[in-house]
């Protein structure tokens, strides 16, 4: 097993440019054509020469391939893989081939969005002439995606429905390219799905916009709200002021470049390193404090520099432990990790992907490199994820543990013997340094925030495999500009996204119900596994386990405060009981050697150990937000249920546009879910349980 497939996989340099434009004479004249092509061909040849340049300045972010020669001598050293370019286009007459064509010719991929099943798509077509050349851009296309387009809805506007096809080709379009190329002449739209109205989409989403006019073709421009300090929200054409087509270099750095290292990224901490942070805080107080909330978000290098936890320790095992001790999952119920991630993840997938209808190289993208970047991202927030609730939860008990010891202080076998009270004095504060050394380990490593971090880049890939056959972009969005503040988890989403091609398939009946039957109706023999149906089912196991985990750690925290009071009165009792014995009570209950003396202790011991035990389950079920995450959970999960139950209801007349409107409300109540758990557990960082 190579280094590399035991680390977090690097998304290749790719970048995707859609095309819009006009079709045939008067609105694009024959005679400008030439030019429209020299102007194109500047423009492809500009994003590629940027798109290069941004990969060599960030090799440590890109994918690499192992130099032949090297491999042969079974060295590890690597050169980075070219940058990829995708022209994504309808391929209608005029723009869309021209820039296709120009394309291909340059080595760039060609995914085709058709906006009708293939015989109806040709009727466009009539000229044999023009039909054959649409034919050999086909055959050249990596990828052709025919939507389920109509002409006429049995009411007989055919042009109508025609252009509502046009439209849904558009926005497909859209959804998969990073920047657009619009031969248009900047006049107002002539109706549904036509350039003008393609242009104002792409701006008012925050899509960069080459603008070649046909008038003058040798005088593009480019429109971007990422060029304004504070665009407005919904963007309009006439909002933005042309820039010249030399920023393009800068358009491609903003969408392609990886966003800058925090200058306060935690680097690694050796050995030493950690021993000098845990002496400093024992002299310094707060000094753990100034380590993990405070500290920035985790770098795109410390990422891509994790590697494969295949063994989980003491400390991982602390928090499902806890679970399975109050009966909400069973002992040895994920705490072992002992499968590869990618392994792991594929079978988990394996009946998802089964599912998924036949969609080449699409799909393949979606079994391969989706599936791997998600893997990681997944398995890593979960071994994050247990060592920061491993850490809450030995903290506390251990805490509680220090503060038993102490009170044995007063049991006089304890308090009479200078060896046996010196004993406990060293295990109390090998506790005590331990809980620190756990908590400057988690600072210095940044559980919380790997956690949160890693969490948050799963939920934006998973739901990728299933927004993908449909050709929506999901919630990763697209960057307004060059932030420095971003991170690195929206920029490595979308690296991902950019890696998927558009399905190489007919979105026929079939193709829909079985897009479908993957996102909400797909069933093992254990559990559901369809996109939709296994976050209920995700869900609906989460309100259960952390409904027992609230209502349990509250009663026996309700339980230790009430025991307390029940050993005072009995302690009262044996006072009134020994009072009435005259008056040598008070020295008898001074008497090691007596009941009363005893009973003196133990009463000490459990009126202050009871509310302390007490006080440490109530911290943790505080510490873990059982009941607001209960809620969520409850929340999400009857959401998606109204959005599976539409899509059940509407199987029978499946519409891609609907489809995939289901979908993506799906994802967005997921993508809720997720800020709602963020909000939550940004709030929780590691600290002392003081």
């Amino acid at each position: 097993m190579t280094d590399e497939t035991t680390r977090p996989p690097k998304p290749r340099a790719v970048i995707r440019i859609g095309v819009t434009g006009h079709r045939v004479p008067p609105k694009l004249p024959a005679s400008a054509v030439p030019t429209v092509e020299e102007t194109s061909v500047r423009v492809l040849d500009a994003v590629m020469s940027a798109a290069e340049a941004v990969q060599r300045a960030h090799a440590y972010a890109f994918a690499t391939a192992p130099h032949a020669r090297l491999a042969e001598r079974a060295t590890s050293r690597a050169e980075p893989l070219p940058a990829e370019g995708v022209i994504i286009s309808s391929l209608a007459q005029g723009a869309d081939q021209i820039v296709a064509r120009l394309g291909l010719d340059r080595g760039w991929a060609l995914d085709a969005v058709l906006p009708f099943p293939p015989e109806e798509n040709d009727r466009d077509f009539p000229d044999p002439e023009d039909r054959a050349a649409l034919h050999a851009l086909l055959d050249r296309a990596r990828a052709r995606f025919y939507l389920d387009g109509r002409r006429t809805a049995g009411d007989g506007e055919e042009k109508a429905m025609a252009k509502r096809a046009y439209e849904a080709a558009g926005i497909v379009m859209l959804a998969n390219a990073d920047i657009l190329i619009a031969i248009w002449d900047g006049e107002e739209a002539a109706g549904t799905g036509g350039t003008a109205q393609i242009v104002a989409r792409a701006i008012a989403d925050g899509m960069p916009v080459v603008l070649i006019p046909p008038q003058t073709p040798n005088e593009p421009s480019l429109l971007w709200t990422g060029f304004s300090t504070l665009p407005p929200q919904a963007a309009r054409v006439e909002h933005l002021e042309p820039q010249p087509l030399d920023l393009l270099g800068e358009v491609v750095e903003a969408l392609l470049a990886p966003p800058p290292e925090p200058e306060r990224h935690r680097r690694h901490m050796d050995l030493a390193g950690k021993l000098r942070r845990f002496v400093k805080s024992l002299f310094t107080p707060g000094e753990h404090a100034h380590h993990g909330a405070g500290d920035p978000d985790v770098a795109l290098s410390e990422y891509l520099g994790e590697r494969e936890r295949l063994q989980f320790d003491w400390l991982e095992r602390r928090y499902p432990h806890l679970l399975a001790w109050y009966g909400a999952r069973d002992f040895g119920e994920g705490d072992r990790q002992i499968e590869p991630y990618e392994k792991t993840t594929r079978d988990e997938w394996k009946a998802f992907c089964s599912t998924c209808p036949p969609a080449d190289a699409c799909r393949g993208a979606i079994e391969s490199e989706l599936l791997r970047a998600f893997a990681f991202a997944d398995r890593l927030g979960v071994y994050y994820s247990l060592r920061y609730r491993g850490a809450f939860v030995a903290g506390y008990f251990l805490a509680f543990l220090a503060v038993l010891l102490a009170l044995l202080a007063v049991i006089p076998l304890c308090f009479n013997i200078p060896v046996v009270k010196a004993v406990l004095v060293l295990a109390e504060l090998f506790i005590i340094g331990y809980i620190l050394w756990i908590i400057v380990q988690g600072s210095a490593g940044g559980w919380h925030e790997r956690w949160l971090a890693y969490r948050r880049l799963a939920e934006l890939l998973r739901p990728m495999r299933i927004l993908a056959l449909v050709g929506a972009l999901g919630p990763v969005g697209r960057p307004r500009g060059r932030d420095p503040d971003e991170g690195f988890i929206l920029w490595y989403a979308r690296a991902i996204r950019r890696m998927i091609p558009v399905p190489n398939a007919v979105a026929d009946s079939a193709y829909l119900d079985a897009v479908r039957r993957a996102a909400s109706d797909c069933r093992t023999e254990r559990r559901p596994v369809s996109e939709i149906e296994d976050q209920i089912d995700y869900h609906q196991r989460t309100v259960g386990r952390l409904g027992i985990m609230d209502r349990k750690l509250h009663h026996w925290g309700d339980v230790s405060f009430k025991l307390t009071f029940y050993v005072g009165l009995v302690y009262l009792a044996a006072f009134v009981g020994y009072a009435a014995l005259g008056d040598g009570w008070a020295t008898e209950m001074k008497d090691p050697g007596t009941i009363g003396y005893w009973v003196k202790a133990l009463t000490t011991f459990f009126m202050a150990g009871l509310p302390a035990l007490g006080a440490t389950l109530s911290a943790v079920r505080a510490q873990a937000e059982f009941a607001a995450l209960q809620a969520q959970s409850q929340r999400t999960m009857e959401a998606l249920a109204l959005v599976k139950a539409a899509m059940d209801a509407e199987k029978d007349e499946p519409n891609l546009a609907l489809l995939s409107d289901r979908i993506e409300r799906a994802v967005d109540v997921m993508q809720t879910d997720l800020s709602g758990w963020l909000a939550l557990s940004r709030a929780r960082p590691l600290a002392l349980p003081a």
